[in-house]
């Protein structure tokens, strides 16, 4: 018997007397976290969740709702909040009736929900691992400040009174090692994480030697000539500078005129080599699902192609004040109100090797890490960045050691005209924000002078 569905036919009538629309939303899921340090077992954490959203629609206005008890009584309750909201908030500046999904083919996303039969001594040793194998590289590695194994266990389900019904399950696993290598007064941390759907592909023993030797490879580090130099952009560091491009994107964003890409639809800007879409059906991708937060399948959505702006990212709401086609990119929680947001971000691999980028121009800073973070230097309403940044200088092909201390600058869409040349290669770490390394013909870096 599916309750759920007996459940919220009798809340579809109580919508009907109403005279309004509704839908369901209900997540949940279960996780354990698992951590070593110093050699002994730190964290065990295994927590479950649930939740149930509704969103009302009343013609041109809606309301949200939501509860943690997924009881008939509650939902009845939840529901009525919603209407209320729905009433309440009205939206006088909107002249668009709002509409929901409707039912249509899902692709079926079998690599989602692998059934997998993993031991918990299997986990614990994963686990152990990441800790493990990376103070076993060298005497150097004096610590592992965070690592541990995440394995998920999630689902979604959206029903709506226009007769949607529509779920998926997944499941996933990721490790993950920070290690901290120490040689003399010099100390340098590097992350490295894997996100698997198998079990069997984390290998934590890879994920572990990769971050400690990466570490080491940043000892010791000397200081950067201030000045203009090509940039290797890392592939795990590219997604840094997609996740800065990814808001001008949305169609939410160009309505509110928040987007800088607002009108140029159909313009070429970005270097011929930029190909970037939206795949939300990417098998390695973390942000993969069949269909979005509205109900509406998943497909692939083309963005940029040969440099030229194709398209925005949108749901039901913004394509049709656009005028243009839905790309199912609705997101939401059970909690939150409607957004639109990239799922998996991909960048298509280009033809050159890493070998080859960094022989291409005199001196070339190969770019590995961003240390703040974007909120340290990103200014999303001009597209500027000034951003602190670690990595290794190269000069005629070879490696002159790490560098360090030095802000980067520069410009997101400016950057994206100067690419000269694209990697041939995707990182294993799976991400939301699928990238090869990337080669731009100049930033201004200010070490010392």
């Amino acid at each position: 018997m599916d309750t759920i569905k007996n459940d919220f036919l009798q809340i579809c009538e109580m919508a009907k007397k109403e005279n309004v629309q509704v839908e369901l939303m209900i997540t949940g899921g279960e996780s354990l976290k698992l951590g070593y340090q110093k050699r002994k077992l730190e964290k065990f954490e295994a927590s479950q969740n649930q939740m149930a959203g509704f969103r009302v629609v009343d013609e041109m206005t809606q309301g949200y709702a939501y509860t943690e008890n997924l009881s008939l009584d509650s939902l009845k309750l939840t529901f009525q909040e919603a209407l209320k909201n729905a009433k309440t908030l009205k939206n006088e500046n909107n002249k668009y009736k709002i509409k929901f999904a409707t039912p249509e083919k899902i692709q079926e996303l079998t690599f989602l929900n692998s059934a997998q039969e993993v031991s918990m001594q299997e986990k614990l040793k994963a686990a152990e691992i990441l800790e493990s194998a990376a103070l076993d590289v060298d005497p150097k590695i004096k610590s592992t400040p965070y690592c541990g194994l995440i394995e998920s266990k999630g689902f979604k389900r959206i029903l709506n009174s226009e007769g949607l019904d529509v779920s998926y399950q997944s499941n996933s696993f990721s490790g993950y090692t920070y290690s901290l290598a120490k040689d003399g007064a010099f100390t340098k941390t590097n992350r490295s994480s894997r996100f698997v759907r198998n079990f069997k592909e984390l290998d934590p023993k890879a994920i572990a030697e990769k971050s400690a030797k990466a570490a080491m490879k940043a000892l010791p580090s000397k200081k950067m000539k201030t000045g203009n130099y090509a940039a290797l952009i890392d592939r795990e560091e590219m997604s840094s500078f997609l996740a800065m491009l990814a808001p001008h994107l949305t169609a939410k964003k160009v309505l509110e005129g928040k987007s800088l890409l607002k009108g140029k639809l159909g313009q070429k800007l970005a270097s011929p080599l930029f190909h970037l879409l939206d795949d939300p059906l990417n098998e390695f991708g973390t942000s993969t699902r069949p269909f979005d937060s509205e109900g509406s399948p998943s497909r692939k959505t083309f963005l940029f192609e040969s440099g030229q702006l194709m398209t925005y990212l949108t749901d039901i709401e913004s394509a049709e004040k656009l005028g243009i086609k839905n790309t199912a990119n609705a997101t939401r929680s059970p909690s939150t109100s409607l957004d639109v947001e990239p799922s998996n971000l991909v960048l298509k691999l280009g033809q050159t090797a890493f070998d080859q980028m960094i022989k291409e121009h005199t001196k070339v800073v190969h770019i590995t890490h961003i240390t703040g973070g974007l909120h340290a230097g990103y200014k999303e309403s001009t597209g500027d960045f000034s951003l602190p940044a670690e990595g290794f200088m190269y000069e005629n092909g070879k490696l002159l050691g790490p560098v360090d201390q030095f802000v980067m600058s520069g410009n997101i869409f400016q950057l994206l005209q100067d690419i000269e040349a694209i990697g041939n290669e995707y990182d294993a770490d799976g991400s939301s924000y699928l990238s090869p390394d990337v080669l731009v013909k100049s930033l201004s870096f200010a070490g010392e002078s």
